[in-house]
């Protein structure tokens, strides 16, 4: 099969994705080296410097790190130290072990491209000043953000969004926990939601910012090559893979779908006409309900560093 989901006899996991971890090395080396690279913040401290630059305003803002962090962002809420304004703020890892990880998946310049770009588009000049979000189509949106940037080649990036928890205090936002059981009736309005925004991008790859052809190919290189070496360790006889168990047919088959692209892959071959952007990530602490006018309730989703163009069901 042709396509980014195919798979060669001859194919060298290892050396694939050692490949990929040598181009992000060097990706974090060419952002060391690039001038304006370093205005990008990687800490508190520097964080502090960039949002009293960047948002202006009376006073300078304080940071704290947040309890939670992210696989791959580190997480701080800034406080103005005159207004009371709060943002949420996502960064690249601080070390540089953690900026090769973002240089190689690139999933925080994909959240950079979709704030600035499908976001953007689908927002238009309409936002919601009584909760605080952004309307993405008519019944969903996302968190309203201040400022996304990256760096030339991805090591290092900012994303400033309003922060959901302090307009939570005085508007109706509720923030869906992670592994929190729903009701029927709010799977429903997610579903719903998810429909929307399929639509408004259905069949139109050329509105979907082609970042996430490259995140998805590191990506099944980075996890091929360590799935690879997981699997030749344990699959030995009275080990964690039985050869010829049904555990080892499993993996074998996923393997050649694609590795971490198989349920996509697998979809494909189902369904290949459906074509529209894909959250990517689409679980319960991503998303999040607000109330409006009317007494209704709309979809809010977060985290946009996995998207793509692809099949829709990946979505549900």
């Amino acid at each position: 099969k042709s396509g980014r989901h195919a798979t060669s006899k001859k194919s060298n996991p290892t050396a694939q994705g050692l490949s990929a971890i040598l181009t992000a090395m060097k990706s974090v080396a060419r952002d060391e080296c690039t001038r304006g690279a370093h205005a990008i913040p990687v800490n508190a401290i520097q964080l502090e410097s960039y949002l009293t630059t960047k948002l202006g305003g009376a006073g300078n803002w304080t940071v704290a790190k947040t309890v939670t962090a992210g696989v791959t962002s580190e997480y701080f809420r800034g406080v103005n130290t005159t207004s009371g304004e709060q943002v949420f703020v996502k960064l690249a890892k601080p070390t540089k072990s953690g900026r090769i990880q973002d240089a190689g998946l690139l999933t925080g310049a994909s959240e950079v491209e979709f704030y600035n770009t499908c976001a953007r588009s689908l927002q238009g000049q309409s936002s919601s000043s009584s909760t605080g979000t952004s309307t993405i189509c008519d019944n969903v949106r996302t968190p309203k953000c201040l400022i996304a940037e990256t760096s030339k080649h991805g090591s290092r990036y900012v994303v400033v969004l309003e922060d959901l928890v302090q307009k939570e205090s005085a508007n109706p936002i509720r923030l869906v926990q992670p592994g929190q059981q729903l009701p029927i009736s709010d799977v429903q309005l997610i579903l719903g939601a998810l429909a929307e925004v399929h639509a408004n991008y259905w069949q139109d790859e050329d509105s979907v910012p082609s970042i996430y052809t490259k995140r998805v190919n590191r990506a099944s290189k980075f996890v091929g090559m360590v799935m690879g070496k997981a699997i030749k360790e344990n699959r030995t006889v009275g080990g964690l893979i039985e050869p010829g168990s049904d555990i080892d047919r499993i993996t074998a088959a996923t393997q050649k779908l694609g590795g971490i692209c198989a349920m996509d892959a697998m979809l494909d071959e189902l369904h290949p006409d459906l074509r529209t952007l894909v959250h990517g990530d689409c679980h319960s602490g991503n998303i999040y309900m607000t109330g409006c006018e009317g007494g209704e309730t709309d979809v809010g989703l977060l985290d946009w560093q996995t998207y793509s163009y692809g099949n829709p069901l990946q979505d549900v």
